[in-house]
């Protein structure tokens, strides 16, 4: 029986891993997109083991301060350096290894359906978002971390028998004793996750929801276990704001809501997360904001229905001890990324399928063990029960299988974004900048002006319309473009290439005096901006001040240079 049962588990993996690396299989063309650059490409603390050292020792040296994440670029950017593949692989690897540790961590618990939940975490598209855009290694590598810290609670916290299997007799265990030796692997795994990314500081609050449910009480020597854990988690959840809103940007009037209208969102966040669970169609890269108004009595009714579910499980819960449980946990995961705190994503969206990553484990968990005790309560319907859940499991295979290449590259991620959101104007944008390259500047132009048609004060639009008009030579409406986008933009990096930009079409109009004007604005907000320098370089010399002229070609060089270096450092 027991040599059985091994084959019988081995065999279960072996579909898991099999079927989350067939879904994935198209994810080997796919490149680096979006942000990659700050976290990979662009990225000069790979290239140096100082580098490595400001990871761990700067808090804004990177765009976020997840220590870990970096530091597997780093030493991946020494294996392949910038060969995508092997960090697309990385991703799926860490992603296969957490459909497993969610199996074994569910029988441990012993909650019905564990495998058919693995199975469905590791082939929903929800998933797609975080393993195939390399930047998200930090819902990929935090959810191991977490998911390992677990099963050492589970161990620490005796939730388990002797055997491995779950206690089933709650009454029978000693909960004034727990496996010390277990506590300390804990800790630390749990702090490795909070060094990949902060929403992993709700690990304590769900791992006493766990004891909880097992127990029906919550021992007080278990709570002193993990009130440790509880500090560590909102220290580092503090920094993480903190930095999100002083380093990232997130501030500001497209952050400004109130606390009602932060619940709005929360509330209406959970029920649209569900339904992506449940009907994953369509699923797009930004989806679109949500309009959010607290006069409006229909945008109430998500925070209504919530809270008549949680009164009503709150109500029954010794009927149902384990919904109540699932739901908290659920919502409890979701927490950091509902609205109360601010992200810069939001800025474009208050949803995104990368958010739920975690959080997605817990309601396929319930929704896999409900499966399965209908399935032994209800014998004549099993067979059916089985057939639907096959077929269930081939769909999101498929689905995911298709939105896998929507992370080729940049192009592809754009354009599916704009078929499923025409609204999205940074997807329009970021589409124009790449028609631009591609001189496609009449598609580009066009791109840019629904951008700014939809979102009237975005300054990179203006300024990328200027640009895409300057290249055809329309110098009256680009340094109209660039005017729009000088007197929008704040004085950050956008400012200081709306002044350089507006330089360069004044000089080709001849008004060499404010081109200077603009240029040199340029570089005193920008400093290290080497196509500044250079520009007003240009402008010196058409006005036969060539010292000045050769000072700022240098300087232009030196910066140049001292970029090629800093990239080609290893």
């Amino acid at each position: 029986m027991i040599v059985n049962d091994r084959i019988s588990k081995s065999l279960q993996a072996i579909l898991i891993v099999a079927a989350t690396l067939l879904v994935y299989y198209p994810v080997r063309e796919c490149g680096f997109i979006w942000d990659d650059n700050d976290y990979v490409t662009m990225n000069v603390h790979l290239r140096s083991w100082e580098g490595l050292i400001r990871i761990w020792t700067d808090l804004q040296a990177e765009p976020q301060y997840y220590p870990l994440v970096h530091t597997t670029f780093w030493l991946e950017f020494r294996a392949w350096e910038l060969n995508p593949v092997g960090y697309h692989a990385v991703n799926v690897l860490l992603h296969t290894l957490n459909s497993l540790l969610l199996w074994q961590l569910l029988r441990k618990l012993g909650i019905s359906g564990s495998w058919l939940a693995a199975m469905l975490f590791a082939v929903h598209p929800v998933c797609v978002e975080s393993v195939a855009w390399i930047t998200e290694r930090k819902n990929v590598l935090s959810s191991f971390f977490y998911l390992s810290a677990a099963h050492c609670f589970v161990r620490f916290s005796r939730l388990e028998n002797a055997d491995g299997s779950a206690s089933s007799n709650p009454s029978g265990v000693d909960v004034r004793t727990h496996h010390w030796r277990w506590y300390a692997p804990m800790c630390l795994l749990f702090v490795c996750a909070l060094l990949s990314k902060t929403v992993t500081s709700t690990f304590p609050a769900a791992m006493l929801v766990i004891v909880w449910w097992k127990r029906r009480s919550l021992p007080w020597p278990t709570i002193l276990a993990l009130l440790p854990l509880f500090a560590a988690g909102i220290r580092l959840g503090m920094i993480t704001a903190w930095l999100e809103e002083h380093h990232v940007g997130a501030s500001g009037r497209e952050w400004d809501f109130t606390v009602v209208e932060r619940m709005l969102i929360a509330s209406r966040a959970v029920w649209f997360y569900v339904q992506k669970l449940l009907w994953p169609n369509p699923l797009m890269f930004f989806y679109p904001r949500w309009n959010i108004d607290s006069q409006a009595a229909w945008q109430y009714t998500f925070a209504a229905a919530g809270l008549v579910v949680m009164i009503s499980l709150v109500a029954f819960r010794r009927r149902f001890p384990g919904t109540l449980a699932a739901s908290l946990l659920y919502v409890g995961t979701l927490f950091p990324a509902l609205g109360f705190v601010n992200v810069y994503p939001m800025r474009y969206s208050f949803v995104a399928d990368h958010f739920q990553y975690m959080a997605s484990m817990v309601f396929l968990s319930w929704l896999a063990s409900g499966i399965a005790l209908a399935s032994e309560r209800f014998q004549q319907i099993r067979i059916p029960l089985y057939l639907a859940s096959a077929t269930w499991v081939a769909i999101l295979m498929y689905l995911t299988f298709r939105q896998v290449p929507i992370y080729q590259n940049l192009e592809t991620l754009w354009e599916n974004t704009l078929a499923k959101n025409p609204q999205s104007w940074i997807a329009m944008n970021n589409l124009g900048n790449i028609r631009i390259r591609q001189g496609k500047h009449a598609d580009a132009v066009a791109l840019f002006e629904s951008a700014i048609r939809l979102k009237p004060d975005y300054a990179d639009a203006y300024v990328n319309l200027g640009k895409a008009l300057g290249d055809v030579n329309r110098l009256q409406e680009a340094e109209a473009a660039y005017r729009r986008g000088v007197a929008l933009a704040p004085p950050t990096p956008i400012l200081a290439t709306s002044l350089s930009g507006l330089g360069v079409v004044r000089a080709r109009l001849n008004d060499l005096d404010e081109a200077v004007i603009c240029l040199t604005r340029a570089i005193e907000l920008q400093p290290d901006y080497a196509e500044a320098h250079y520009n007003l370089a240009i402008v010196f010399q058409s006005r036969g001040e060539l010292d000045k002229a050769n000072s700022h070609f240098r300087k232009a060089a030196q910066l140049r240079d001292q970029r090629e270096k800093s990239l080609l450092k290893q």
